[in-house]
């Protein structure tokens, strides 16, 4: 029996679904240990600008090889960034407890700073799914490419803090959020985030970039 038209992209559609919702569940499962967020986000990134590229093959394996390869220096940036992580939240909840208006300043600072580690980290995770570097150097790239590239930065943080807000402005969005992340919310953003993150990284054309085959 043949497909028409409409079959076949109702299948391709699906298919897509099916290839979200099985990245999204790698990703949490290999982020569990916490310290290993950084290697699963950016397998999550390989594979999922390989689906924007339309160079894609099996998800499973892409994503398992690409974690694999990206292990080492993306915990040790992983673990950088949860550093920087907790130095905020702590001087945001010591800002809190002065209850004047320097305390108010200090709170809008810190929290415009965690956010831009937001854009910075989106920035890390996805130069080390694309580009061979040394740690040191893909640190600086995110973070000049933080504020170079600073339009796709908005949309990005857009994006990724605008779904976490979403999730959790009541506790209605809180509880169906919490279903969607599970299932295809992170594999979602990631695949908004590589759209806009291909055409930022129009700026390192004809640089070599790791093998696509090879991730």
């Amino acid at each position: 029996m043949n497909f028409n038209w409409t079959d076949n992209v109702v299948t391709k559609v699906l298919n897509r679904l099916a290839d979200f919702v099985i990245l999204n569940i790698l990703w949490l499962v290999c982020s569990v240990p916490v310290i290993t967020i950084g290697a699963s986000t950016s397998a999550l990134y390989s594979v999922m600008m390989k689906i924007v590229r339309k160079k894609e093959g099996y998800v499973v394996s892409a994503f398992m090889q690409a974690f694999k390869d990206n292990f080492k220096k993306s915990t040790i940036m992983c673990i950088v960034f949860l550093l920087f992580c907790a130095v905020i939240i702590l001087d945001f909840l010591a800002a809190k407890t002065f209850g004047n208006n320097v305390g108010i300043v200090l709170c809008g600072l810190f929290l415009i700073f965690g956010i831009i580690l937001v854009g910075i980290a989106v920035y890390t995770f996805s130069l080390q799914a694309l580009y061979e570097n040394t740690i040191m150097n893909t640190l600086k790239n995110a973070f000049i490419l933080t504020f170079v590239r600073l339009p796709y930065t908005i949309l990005i943080l857009l994006v990724t803090v605008g779904a976490t807000v979403l999730t959790c402005a009541t506790v209605r969005t809180l509880m169906v959020g919490i279903v969607v992340w599970i299932f295809i919310g992170g594999s979602v953003v990631a695949g908004i985030n590589c759209l806009i993150l291909n055409r930022a990284y129009q700026i390192f054309k004809g640089i070599p970039k790791i093998d696509d085959s090879a991730k």
